[in-house]
């Protein structure tokens, strides 16, 4: 069957159309973004029946044979954790989340051009940017005429998600978007200085969501890029963060401090999960509990004490390796550490300096992701995971337009 090419053009532009929709809604609206995930994903496999080919370049498809095996283990012992889960009752309605990583490969296979990537990203930081300045100001305007206090633990920025879901959302814009401000080479200095005062506002809302696990792992990417990168740069870091530390209310200090604080009522609560998923895994080794009504298990093992305690463990490996057993647990980990390695191996192979630093965000996001998920479930939030699994697709992209 021939296709017209200008048709399948115009089927691209309306993917295209509808992800955006989707990555910026995630911020503001799960209902908007789940339509405009319904929309794109239906065309894309419309699309895929039609044609009857998958369009990823051979080589990109050679480069992510690793990824997509680990990949598969992983989905598969999802599903047969289900299967034969614990509480089976329901326990496959949920295996929808899965089909977001639909997110990763269908950006590499509409991305032909980097610079249509550039694009597409520059719109989402401005987005991301615009936002974010709504909801410092809607937050200090808050404080300031005495609606609310500033409680750290009550009162946190999240106006439209959870806040720790506004936290990680912000995280990954900001970490993917901060290396493009050190392209000199190929982005001019009004072109950097305009990404850094969009990027302002999207790290101060991250802050004001006080999330501990969140700002845990962007100072640890950020102060090792900015070493590795420029040591200029990273004494300017180091100053600006003793800079905020010493303007900062001491409830904002008391809160970031307690990061450390092992008797901290919530560092208690997560070790106590911890400890208890440890003992929920020597039960259920190989398939695990299957991710379904787990506060219900949890419960058989111990007592809830603590707010929010068993709903899950605050751990992505942790839940991961229980729920899905070590099937799973292999999957997940092998997926993440062989994107790793091919984003390595992508970097060092790339020319071009933008292109380089297009990377380096994306490579900082997974690092970012995963430091964070020590100590929050962020893998299985299905608004960070639409961010996630696009920003993680762009070295794939630039290895497969720069190849053409």
């Amino acid at each position: 069957m021939i296709i017209d090419s200008k048709f399948l053009k115009k089927i691209n532009s309306i993917i295209l159309f509808f992800l955006f929709i989707h990555l910026t809604a995630v911020s503001v609206s799960i209902a908007l973004a789940s339509i405009s995930f319904g929309i794109w994903g239906g065309l894309w496999i419309v699309e895929l029946l039609i044609r009857k080919k998958f369009f990823i370049d051979k080589r990109v498809n050679k480069i992510l044979l690793l990824p997509n095996i680990f990949l598969i283990i992983y989905i598969v012992s999802e599903i047969l954790s289900r299967i034969f889960a614990v509480i089976p009752e329901g326990a496959l309605i949920d295996l929808k989340r899965l089909l977001l990583f639909a997110v990763f490969f269908v950006a590499i296979e509409k991305f032909d051009d980097s610079a249509d990537l550039l694009k597409f990203f520059y719109i989402m930081i401005i987005f991301y940017s615009l936002l974010s300045t709504f909801e410092i100001l809607k937050f200090f305007f808050e404080i300031i005429f005495g609606y609310k206090t500033l409680d750290t633990s009550s009162n946190r920025l999240g106006y439209f998600t959870h806040p720790i879901t506004t936290g990680e959302l912000k995280m990954l814009i900001f970490l993917t978007a901060f290396p493009l401000l050190f392209a000199s080479v190929e982005l001019g200095a009004r072109i950097r200085y305009l990404i850094l005062f969009l990027l302002i506002p999207i790290f101060i809302s991250m802050i004001l969501t006080f999330s501990r696990n969140v700002i845990f792992a962007v100072v640890i990417c950020l102060f090792f890029f900015t070493l590795l990168q420029s040591r200029k740069v990273f004494l300017i870091l180091i100053l600006v963060f003793i800079g905020i530390w010493f303007i900062s209310p001491n409830e904002v200090k008391d809160r970031y401090k307690s990061i450390f604080d092992a008797n901290h009522i919530s560092n208690k609560a997560r070790i106590v999960m911890w400890e208890t998923g440890l003992k929920i895994f020597k039960d259920y080794p190989i398939l695990g509990t299957g991710d379904n009504e787990f506060r219900e298990i949890y419960k058989r093992y111990k007592k809830i004490e603590y707010e929010a305690e068993g709903s899950h463990l605050h751990n992505n490996f942790l839940m991961i390796l229980v729920t899905t057993g070590v099937i799973g647990f292999t999957g997940f980990i092998g997926f993440m550490v062989s994107l790793l390695i091919r984003q390595i191996e992508i970097y060092k192979k790339t020319k071009r300096d933008i292109h380089k630093k297009i990377i380096l965000g994306s490579i900082l996001a997974l690092i970012s992701l995963n430091l964070s998920g020590l100590f929050e479930c962020n893998f299985t939030d299905w608004e960070v995971a639409s961010i996630f699994l696009f920003n993680i697709s762009f070295p794939f992209i630039i290895f497969k337009t720069e190849k053409k």
